[in-house]
């Protein structure tokens, strides 16, 4: 064979096109030697309005226009797809728009990001499909379009119809819109799917306009019926927003018998129809004539939705005679613009929902790549739509920015307005890095931003390239108050959801040692034990186990402890800031953290939320309605001036739903504090309701106008205080109740005070007390502590100095009660309804020379962190007595509870018996008495008769209030006696047993 000819491209038109006509002959290896090569350049003009094709009926064409993929153009009985990208998305653009002549001009579609560099035509493609129904054949007699590359954009176009080549351009020109024409000659087809693929080159544009295909369809005599699309996605609203924008589907029937007749399109869901674009319904009928119709049809999603998905919802197109056709409509109400908002704008969906949401861009360059962002341009902005932020103080934003080309002082404000963007003041400037960064920026609302017209604007102000900008946050922030300036212990919370100890601690500010990622970690650490500074309590141990990593997770609903140090080891830096900060995702559901499962175990909680919630208000199982939070400077009620040398010791706000220093039980945001059980447990469990949270205004659920209480303080040194609260009920007892409140230690190695009531070798920071049993006689111990200034092993002595007591509260006290104090080292009484304040002197004299709690050495004890009970009791420490009686009364009239006395010198009047209680019982009773010191106990029982039946040695008791247990299961329903004796003498009573 000694000659192989190939043409190609032959009758083609298109600027720049050449044909060529290659000759080739065969050498004697069998190769293929170009001979000769002949180029003919066709020189045929544009395509324009007189080209021959027009005699064709357009089947499709894809204008572009409002920025569409759909077909503006369909062909009798035909139905086309969208226009779709191989890999990748879409975007519009209107760049050199004077050079898009063609039929409708800009816009242009082109990828969302850069093409590829195949070297054959097989790469990234635009492409759509034209299809017939029953009884429709397509002819196809031309194709045209404009097109234009951008820098290093593909040099080479193919065009494929059905996986056919049916055209190439070579060495397309960079930078220049450009048409093209091929004429088709394809017969008979089904369908056919037109491929307009780009490659070679770099990674620059591919940029279409203005597609059109041309040719003919025939038709049969079968009823027809044909819709442009049988399936609608995306038929979207924001909530309330609503309704739609409404969706063009074209419907054509042929052959349609009746002659004349109607088509019914109906569907029992959220989408309604119409045939002029203006009135809606839940269903349509379409009329037609000659057999015939050509009609568009509009589906909309209806207002009134709330937010979420409407998916694969039909409706049956039928009549005519023709087969009906079932379409699909699928749709969403997405959730509107609101606060906490999040957006990453690294795709087109994601721009389109920002778009759809109401914001506003001069940048819609969604560039998907590998590390996709939206592109700003210099001057270019992404706006926000108008936020009612009237009731919200704080938000924080935080974006991720890159600089792209240009220059390196790129600059990105963000700018706020307070009347809807008429006007803008700046809020920040920021540098923008060279690799994506995390930036935020925090902003005060109170004051003129607290409008329902707030706006965000994000804008690159100076610099020349761009800005790559992504991961748009726009975070409510929850502040705390100011914080006092000392160091010590708090107990903390989170009031965001997936927060971790990096969150509170570190972004804030606050200094952190001796832990995995801590600010100071290494040999500081290693030559000191226990150095860390921040704690989780342990329900199991009911120890303190240190924190692990600072990016330990904080649950929802718990606390931890952290000590706040007054400086860096800097000795400049401050350790900790004014206040903390924290923005996200407040919890929108209840929070139900765990408890200790033991009988009167103690658990660290945390308020969740970012408002104050009220403790009573939280719902659940065994536990008291008992509340400590921790205050590293208790200065309880008094104001700052009433404290000459400050606050100097750590104390517990406590409330018991009635009183407590804590005032209505009120924890505020970010505010850790322990609860414990119940002392009978089955389950204890507890759940923060989302209805507890309050703006701390009026208090629900509290019931201190129904008690009589009195509230008394000491104040020691100027500088420590202490309160104390009883509480006077029909529920009161002598002995231990569910009212009652334990004393804690306080977390900090300080000096402190603590005024209790003793019990039980137990102390009392809340006493309840029966209200009908007068006279009441109440031991008030009043111990003063503060390290030992010699030995260093952490070690409390007891402080001497000046001392006040007050009662700032005497509530509701019934008018017929006298109630004095007695100080039993001076001998003073004083009725505390003339006079409201006693002072007094501490001296070592009457400090204790034994310790009860038997740890340390006299008058002292031990500090170690926990969560303890306060015990035992300095001798003399129990000097004062709040004796109440009933009016009139002799100032030294004391009747004991007994109905026979015998008195043993000077102590006698101070040994109390209280009724038993319950009193009938069966078959146990409590009896309860109180010793001015320790003292040997008996219990003896009689008769009616006076005969003795039963003696109980119960042993050695401390100073102060004790209770004990009388079993009279071995004896007869019936009136009995009972004596207790003590050194101090003995008193009588009677109970009643019944069976």
């Amino acid at each position: 064979m000694p000659f192989i000819t190939t043409c190609n491209n032959i009758n083609r038109e298109a600027k720049h096109r050449r044909t060529f006509l290659t000759i080739h002959t065969a050498n004697s290896s069998g190769g293929v030697k170009t001979l000769l090569t002949i180029t003919l350049l066709l020189l045929l003009g544009l395509w324009n309005g007189s080209n021959s094709a027009n005699a064709q009926n357009l089947l499709a064409a894809y204008p572009f226009s409002n920025e569409s993929p759909v077909a503006s153009a369909t062909g009798t009985g035909l139905i086309t797809t969208d226009i779709n990208l191989s890999a990748g998305s879409l975007v519009y653009g209107t760049s050199h728009a004077a050079t898009w002549a063609g039929v409708s001009g800009v816009p242009y579609v082109q990828g969302n990001s850069g093409w590829n560099a195949l070297t054959a035509p097989g790469g990234k493609y635009f492409h759509f499909t034209i299809r017939r129904d029953d009884a429709v054949s397509i002819d196809l007699s031309s194709l045209q379009f404009y097109y234009r590359r951008t820098g290093s954009g593909p040099e080479h176009i193919s065009v494929s119809i059905n996986g056919s080549l049916v055209d190439s351009v070579m060495n397309t020109p960079a930078d220049q819109t450009e048409s093209i024409s091929i004429d088709l000659n394809l017969t008979a087809l089904d369908s056919a799917e037109v491929r307009i693929i780009g490659w070679g080159g770099g990674l620059g544009q591919f940029r279409l306009d203005d597609i059109q295909l041309y040719g003919s369809v025939s038709l049969g005599s079968t009823p027809l019926l044909a819709v442009s699309e049988e399936s609608l996605f995306d038929i979207n609203y924001v909530e309330g927003k609503g309704p739609s924008a409404g969706r063009r589907i074209d419907l054509s029937g042929f052959n349609l018998t009746p002659a004349a007749g109607t088509l019914t399109l109906t569907g029992d869901h959220e989408f309604l129809y119409s045939a002029d674009s203006l009135t809606y319904q839940s269903s349509l009928s379409i009329p037609y004539v000659d057999g015939t119709v050509s009609q568009p049809v509009y589906i909309r999603l209806q207002e009134g939705l709330a937010e979420g998905s409407y998916t694969n919802r039909t409706t049956l197109l039928e009549g005519g005679g023709a087969d009906s056709i079932t379409l699909s409509f699928s749709g969403t109400v997405l959730p509107a613009f609101t606060l906490p908002y999040e957006n990453s704008f690294r795709s087109l969906v994601e721009y389109q929902l920002a778009v759809d949401q109401g914001f506003i861009a001069t940048a819609n360059d969604i560039r998907e790549t590998a590390d996709p962002y939206l592109k700003i341009d210099s001057q270019q902005y992404l706006q926000t739509p108008a936020l009612n932020v009237q009731a919200v103080d704080f938000i924080q934003m935080r974006m991720d920015l890159q600089q792209f080309g240009g220059s390196l002082e790129q600059k990105l404000a963000v700018l706020i307005s307070a009347d809807g963007g008429a006007t803008f003041d700046t809020l920040a400037t920021h540098l923008v890095p060279d690799a994506f960064e995390t930036i935020r920026t925090d902003a005060d609302l109170t004051g003129v931003y607290n409008t329902d017209q707030m706006v965000l604007r994000f804008q690159m102000t100076s610099g020349s390239g761009s800005v790559r900008f992504r991961d748009l946050k726009l975070w409510l922030q929850y502040r705390t108050s100011p914080l006092s300036r000392t160091p010590g212990y708090r107990l903390l919370s989170a009031p965001v959801e997936g927060s971790r100890l990096s969150h509170l601690l570190k972004e804030n500010g606050v200094f952190t040692q001796c832990f995995l990622e801590a600010d100071r970690v290494g040999e500081a650490c290693d030559e000191q034990e226990n150095g860390e500074n921040v704690y989780f309590y342990n329900t199991v141990t009911n120890l303190w186990d240190p924190a692990i990593h600072i990016s330990q997770e904080l649950e929802m609903g718990t606390g931890v402890l952290v000590y706040f140090f007054d400086m860096m080891p800097d000795g400049i830096t401050p350790g900790f800031p004014e206040e903390l900060r924290m923005s996200g995702y407040e919890p929108n559901s209840d929070v139900t953290p765990a408890l200790h499962q033991d009988p009167g175990g103690f658990t660290l909680l945390g308020n969740p939320f970012g408002s104050a919630i009220r403790f009573g208000d939280l719902i659940g199982h065994d536990f008291r309605n008992q509340v400590y939070v921790y205050d590293h400077a208790y200065s309880g009620s008094l104001e700052e001036g009433d404290l000459d040398g400050g606050a100097g010791g750590g104390g517990w706000r406590i409330y018991n739903g009635s009183v407590g220093s804590l005032t209505g039980g009120i924890l505020a945001p970010y505010q850790g504090f322990f609860v414990v059980n119940k002392d009978t447990v089955e389950s204890p469990n507890i759940r923060f309701p989302l209805s507890a949270k309050t703006d701390g205004g009026t208090l629900y659920n509290d019931s201190a106008a129904e008690l009589s209480y009195m509230q008394l303080t000491a104040v020691t040194n100027d500088q420590l205080v202490s309160d104390l609260w009883l509480t006077f009920g029909p529920d009161g007892s002598v002995t231990r109740n569910q009212n009652d409140m334990n004393s804690l230690e306080p977390l900090d190695y300080r000096a402190h005070a603590q005024l209790t009531v003793p019990l039980n070798g137990e102390r009392m920071s809340i006493k309840h007390l029966p209200a009908e049993e007068l006279p009441l006689t109440i031991p008030i111990s009043l111990q003063t502590w503060e390290p030992d200034p010699v030995d260093h092993q952490q070690n409390y002595v007891a402080q001497e100095g000046s001392a006040r007591l007050l009662w700032p509260v005497l509530h509701q006290l019934p008018d017929d009660w006298r109630v004095t104090l007695h100080d039993s080292v001076t001998g003073e009484t004083i009725d505390l309804r003339e006079q409201g304040e006693y002072s007094f002197e501490i001296l070592a004299d009457h400090r204790s020379s034994d310790n009860l709690d038997n740890t340390g050495s006299p008058d002292t004890k031990s500090y170690h962190l926990g969560v303890h009970r306060t015990i035992g009791l300095q001798k003399n420490a129990t000097r004062f007595e709040i004796r109440i009686t009933e009016q009139p009364t002799s100032i030294d009239t004391d009747a004991g509870a007994g109905a026979d006395t015998e008195t043993n010198g000077e102590h006698a009047r101070e040994f109390q018996l209280y009724s038993n209680y319950p009193n009938p019982f069966n078959p146990i009773t409590t009896l309860s008495f109180f010793l001015p010191q320790p003292s040997e106990i008996s219990v003896e029982l009689f008769d009616p008769a006076g005969r003795m039946i039963k003696a109980v040695q119960k042993g050695v008791f401390t100073a102060g209030l004790h209770s004990l247990q009388l079993d009279a299961s071995d004896l007869s329903a019936g009136l009995y006696f009972y004596r207790v004796r003590s050194s101090f003498g003995f008193r009588t009573g009677t109970f009643t047993l019944v069976k």
